[in-house]
């Protein structure tokens, strides 16, 4: 029979892709229990289909690895190769190879990588040999309970759709909900009741079908977390025993969330591992099990998802953050910050702790890239430590990135959009303060509170309101209030990229069309605090708002 392999080439590396990450997790539960004869049948079977759908799409030495991988685990099957934490790394190191090589298997390549020629070099030799830190250690448990792997590979009911068209689909939904607002005018204009009540019924089959399309972009975040077993796995090494536990309670995000949270989660366990929990000997003498423990935690409140990354290892050495932070030039000589704020320069620039550099940590990249990333996306990051009793991070995101709550203020014609996520209050502008200063700083509640007046921030013409509102807005611990001439109301706001006019400016995070068709920029709360407080130099340098002309 023809077929056109240019079309299943997509298909397999996303099937081979989720078969990998079953196989991840099947090997590191049989580390753990080595007689699992389920989890290497797994295993096998995996691999097996990799050959067989391999060799169908002409790439014989992905094929071929393949079966050389599963000759192995046929001698592991028959009881003939024993469970050892150096086979299950030399498994794992054949996961990374295939993912190495799949990119390239999609454009038509077939090439095995240098580990991958090594791999079988070792296999040709008749002996496994340790390699590297990773090849020894204790077994990490992959989570609390046993489920996290479905040995039988199971697989709920799914259509691969491209997300491309799903966002196509989305933006339709929301034109015809937006276009259904403008109907909706016209109707009450025209002051017919029956007229009136059809397009009720149309508006709630709108908002169905727009709610229902959104749901379709979220998919579970327990996969995302259990997958870090690996990398707690790989950066223990032999020198910690870490166990990982995973609950995410069915939290559901938005794909495009789940892609967001891959790197910074991923930097926040290795951190973890390589500088909270200490090495089980010291484990002891300070009075813990010599078993460290990692605690992967997800939540909604209201519209964020929030991540805790929770270890019980020794905490942060303020002492040693302090001195690296004077080093850099971040903190001055004579100054002393609270420990709260000691805490929170880790998340400096080139700043680490780490008294030489490892393969995990000592170029001062980590958690420096962690804020910028979450911050890029509207999120905040935060940090609380225990001297001796470990560290908890805290990643708080919206759940989807395309369509937020967001809260409607008017600034003469100019309507803008403030992520509700980010507000805190809202409060009248005092009378007595000058009513023409772009920015300035407000007494409330015994607190001063730096503002900036969206006014003069977006260039609008025209007198302040009589009676204008202040919108307090936090990231974190910091806070700022935005003044704005009233208040229009909360509305679904779906999320477009901003426009070559509003490209790189901090201030704006993008642009939306209301229900008047009306074109109105979403604010970023994270990129004004940066810009106002001075957080970021880089940030600092960058205009609020475009340099001439109206928005």
């Amino acid at each position: 029979m023809d077929f056109d392999i240019e079309q299943l080439r997509p298909a397999f590396r996303a099937e081979t892709e989720e078969d990998l990450a079953v196989v991840e997790q099947a090997l590191l539960a049989l580390e753990k229990t080595p007689d699992d004869e389920e989890c290497v049948a797994t295993v096998f079977r995996k691999f097996h289909t990799l050959k067989g759908n391999a060799a169908s799409l002409e790439l014989v030495r992905l094929s071929e690895f393949a079966h050389r991988i599963e000759d192995l685990l046929e001698t592991l099957r028959a009881g003939s190769v024993p469970v050892t934490p150096e086979l299950v790394t030399f498994l794992l190191q054949a996961v990374d190879v295939v993912r190495t090589v799949l990119p390239a298997a999609v454009e038509g390549s077939d090439h095995l990588p240098p580990a991958g020629a090594a791999l079988l070099a070792r296999l040709e030799g008749g002996r496994l040999r340790r390699h590297g830190p990773e090849a020894a250690g204790e077994p990490v448990s992959p989570s609390a309970s046993g489920d996290d792997v479905d040995p039988a590979g199971e697989a709920a009911r799914t259509l691969r759709i491209d997300v491309d068209r799903i966002d196509y689909v989305l933006r339709v939904a929301s034109e015809i909900a937006i276009a259904g607002d403008r109907l909706g005018q016209l109707v009450e204009a025209e002051g017919s009741p029956g007229l009136a009540d059809a397009y009720r019924s149309l508006r709630r089959l709108l908002a169905s079908l727009h709610r229902s399309v959104s749901m379709v972009r979220m998919v579970p975040i327990g996969p995302l977390l259990r997958r870090q077993a690996r990398t707690i796995r790989d950066v223990a090494g032999g020198n910690k025993r870490v166990d990982l536990v995973v609950s995410d309670h069915g939290v559901e995000v938005d794909n495009s969330v789940i892609e967001q949270l891959k790197a910074p989660l991923t930097h926040l366990v290795r951190n973890a591992v390589d500088h909270g929990v200490e090495d089980p000997e010291a484990r002891v003498r300070a009075g813990k099990e010599a078993t460290a423990r990692i605690e992967l935690r997800a939540r909604h409140e209201g519209s964020d998802i929030v991540l805790e990354i929770d270890d019980d290892g020794a905490g942060l050495d303020r002492a040693r953050i302090l001195e690296r932070a004077r080093a850099l030039g971040v903190v001055g000589g004579s100054t002393t910050p609270a420990d709260g704020e000691i805490d929170r320069l880790i998340f400096s620039a080139g700043l680490s702790t780490a008294r030489q550099v490892s393969g995990a940590s000592g170029r001062g990249v980590g958690l420096d890239v962690v804020r910028k990333h979450v911050d890029s996306v509207g999120g905040s990051v935060e940090v609380e430590s225990r001297p001796g009793q470990g560290t908890r991070f805290r990643i708080r995101m919206p759940l989807t990135l395309a369509i937020i709550e967001g809260l409607l203020g008017r600034v003469g014609g100019l309507t803008v959009v403030i992520p509700m996520s980010g507000v805190v209050r809202c409060l009248d502008f005092p009378p007595d303060l000058d009513r023409h200063a772009a920015e300035g700083v407000l007494s409330v509640r015994g607190q001063v509170l730096p503002y900036t007046r969206l006014r003069s921030l977006f260039r609008v013409d025209g007198g302040s309101a009589a009676r204008e509102v202040v919108i307090v807005v936090e990231r974190g611990t910091q806070r700022i209030g935005l003044a704005v001439d009233s208040l229009a109301g909360r509305a679904q706001i779906v999320v477009r990229p901003p426009g070559l006019f509003f490209k790189g400016l901090p201030a704006v995070a993008g642009l939306t069309i209301l229900g008047d068709g009306q074109v109105a920029p979403i604010l970023s709360v994270s990129g004004l605090l940066q810009v106002r407080r001075g957080r970021d130099g880089e940030a600092a340098t960058a205009p609020l708002a475009p340099a001439g002309g109206r928005a």
